[in-house]
Protein backbone atom coordinates (compact mmCIF):
# COMPACT_ATOMS: atom_id res chain seq x y z
CA UNK A 1 0.00 0.00 0.00
CA UNK A 2 2.44 2.31 0.90
CA UNK A 3 4.57 1.77 -2.30
CA UNK A 4 1.28 2.28 -3.96
CA UNK A 5 1.17 5.77 -2.36
CA UNK A 6 4.92 6.64 -3.04
CA UNK A 7 4.66 5.59 -6.75
CA UNK A 8 1.48 7.89 -7.02
CA UNK A 9 3.51 11.09 -5.85
CA UNK A 10 6.33 10.44 -7.72
CA UNK A 11 4.20 9.76 -11.02
CA UNK A 12 2.09 13.30 -9.65
CA UNK A 13 5.49 15.01 -9.16
CA UNK A 14 6.55 13.99 -12.50
CA UNK A 15 3.39 15.16 -14.09
CA UNK A 16 3.42 18.60 -12.44
CA UNK A 17 7.05 18.98 -14.27
CA UNK A 18 6.31 17.98 -17.31
CA UNK A 19 2.84 20.28 -16.81
CA UNK A 20 5.26 23.10 -15.99
CA UNK A 21 8.33 22.70 -18.26
CA UNK A 22 6.60 20.91 -21.19
CA UNK A 23 7.10 17.43 -23.24
CA UNK A 24 10.51 18.50 -24.75
CA UNK A 25 13.17 17.26 -21.66
CA UNK A 26 16.53 16.86 -23.16
CA UNK A 27 18.26 13.73 -22.44
CA UNK A 28 20.48 15.32 -19.75
CA UNK A 29 17.75 16.14 -18.01
CA UNK A 30 16.40 12.68 -18.48
CA UNK A 31 19.57 11.59 -17.35
CA UNK A 32 19.72 13.11 -14.26
CA UNK A 33 16.39 12.92 -13.16
CA UNK A 34 16.86 9.15 -13.86
CA UNK A 35 20.35 9.09 -11.55
CA UNK A 36 18.29 10.97 -8.62
CA UNK A 37 15.53 8.76 -8.50
CA UNK A 38 18.08 5.33 -8.17
CA UNK A 39 19.88 7.22 -5.35
CA UNK A 40 16.88 8.34 -3.68
CA UNK A 41 15.70 4.58 -3.94
CA UNK A 42 18.87 3.07 -3.13
CA UNK A 43 18.71 4.98 0.03
CA UNK A 44 15.33 5.04 1.03
CA UNK A 45 15.43 0.74 0.79
CA UNK A 46 18.86 1.17 3.18
CA UNK A 47 16.96 3.17 5.53
CA UNK A 48 13.91 1.32 5.67
CA UNK A 49 15.60 -1.98 6.14
CA UNK A 50 18.22 -0.78 8.54
CA UNK A 51 15.71 1.45 10.54
CA UNK A 52 13.51 -1.56 11.55
CA UNK A 53 15.46 -3.60 12.66
CA UNK A 54 17.62 -1.36 15.12
CA UNK A 55 14.08 -0.06 16.02
CA UNK A 56 12.76 -3.89 17.15
CA UNK A 57 16.38 -4.27 19.46
CA UNK A 58 16.23 -0.70 20.95
CA UNK A 59 12.66 -1.96 21.63
CA UNK A 60 13.84 -5.01 23.41
CA UNK A 61 16.69 -3.12 25.06
CA UNK A 62 14.08 -0.52 26.56
CA UNK A 63 11.97 -3.74 27.86
CA UNK A 64 14.93 -5.09 29.66
CA UNK A 65 15.77 -1.44 31.59
CA UNK A 66 11.76 -1.40 32.08
CA UNK A 67 11.92 -4.73 33.73
CA UNK A 68 14.98 -4.72 35.60
CA UNK A 69 13.66 -1.48 37.07
CA UNK A 70 10.23 -3.16 38.13
CA UNK A 71 12.39 -6.13 40.02
CA UNK A 72 14.62 -3.53 41.68
CA UNK A 73 11.84 -2.30 43.24
CA UNK A 74 10.71 -5.66 44.45
CA UNK A 75 14.56 -6.07 45.64
CA UNK A 76 15.58 -8.74 42.72
CA UNK A 77 18.66 -8.34 41.25
CA UNK A 78 19.05 -9.35 37.73
CA UNK A 79 21.52 -6.20 37.00
CA UNK A 80 24.69 -8.39 35.47
CA UNK A 81 22.03 -10.42 33.16
CA UNK A 82 20.41 -7.03 31.47
CA UNK A 83 23.46 -5.14 31.24
CA UNK A 84 24.59 -8.49 29.48
CA UNK A 85 21.58 -9.09 27.03
CA UNK A 86 21.89 -5.11 26.82
CA UNK A 87 25.30 -4.88 25.63
CA UNK A 88 24.26 -8.13 23.09
CA UNK A 89 21.49 -6.29 21.70
CA UNK A 90 24.12 -3.21 21.12
CA UNK A 91 26.43 -5.34 18.98
CA UNK A 92 23.78 -6.66 17.07
CA UNK A 93 23.05 -2.99 16.23
CA UNK A 94 26.45 -2.08 15.22
CA UNK A 95 26.83 -5.12 13.12
CA UNK A 96 23.56 -4.55 11.74
CA UNK A 97 24.49 -0.86 10.81
CA UNK A 98 27.77 -2.14 9.55
CA UNK A 99 26.29 -5.10 7.09
CA UNK A 100 23.82 -2.00 5.81
CA UNK A 101 26.43 0.55 5.27
CA UNK A 102 28.41 -2.10 3.10
CA UNK A 103 25.25 -2.74 1.58
CA UNK A 104 24.57 0.35 0.66
CA UNK A 105 27.81 0.80 -0.48
CA UNK A 106 28.01 -2.03 -3.07
CA UNK A 107 24.38 -0.79 -4.43
CA UNK A 108 26.18 3.28 -4.71
CA UNK A 109 28.77 1.31 -6.73
CA UNK A 110 26.07 -0.75 -8.97
CA UNK A 111 24.24 2.45 -9.35
CA UNK A 112 27.56 3.66 -11.12
CA UNK A 113 27.10 1.27 -13.79
CA UNK A 114 23.58 2.05 -14.53
CA UNK A 115 24.68 5.93 -14.95
CA UNK A 116 27.63 4.74 -17.44
CA UNK A 117 24.64 2.50 -19.39
CA UNK A 118 22.63 5.95 -19.30
CA UNK A 119 25.47 7.34 -21.20
CA UNK A 120 26.11 4.82 -23.64
CA UNK A 121 22.40 4.68 -24.13
CA UNK A 122 22.43 8.76 -25.19
CA UNK A 123 25.25 8.24 -27.30
CA UNK A 124 23.86 4.87 -29.04
CA UNK A 125 20.53 6.81 -29.86
CA UNK A 126 22.39 10.15 -31.03
CA UNK A 127 24.65 7.48 -33.64
CA UNK A 128 21.36 5.73 -34.47
CA UNK A 129 20.25 9.35 -35.14
CA UNK A 130 23.19 10.22 -37.17
CA UNK A 131 22.74 7.12 -38.93
CA UNK A 132 19.16 7.03 -39.79
CA UNK A 133 19.33 10.58 -41.17
CA UNK A 134 22.87 9.57 -43.37
CA UNK A 135 20.58 7.03 -44.77
CA UNK A 136 17.16 8.91 -45.62
CA UNK A 137 19.28 12.32 -47.34
CA UNK A 138 21.80 10.53 -48.64
CA UNK A 139 24.16 12.13 -46.51
CA UNK A 140 27.94 11.43 -45.15
CA UNK A 141 28.31 13.73 -42.29
CA UNK A 142 31.80 12.57 -41.90
CA UNK A 143 32.47 14.13 -45.29
CA UNK A 144 30.49 17.31 -44.57
CA UNK A 145 32.22 17.48 -41.60
CA UNK A 146 35.58 17.54 -43.43
CA UNK A 147 34.36 20.24 -46.04
CA UNK A 148 33.60 22.40 -42.77
CA UNK A 149 37.00 21.94 -41.50
CA UNK A 150 38.84 22.72 -45.10
CA UNK A 151 36.46 25.83 -44.86
CA UNK A 152 37.74 26.83 -41.85
CA UNK A 153 41.09 26.65 -42.68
Amino acid sequence: MKSDKNKQFYIDKLSQYIDKYGMELDTDTISMMIDMELSDTIFEQHMDSCQKLNLVIIFMQWICVVVNCILLFFRVHIGIAVSIITTLLLIVVLVNNHIHNKTWKQAKERNKCIQELIKLLKLNTRLETIRELENTYDIDFNELQDKLDRNEE
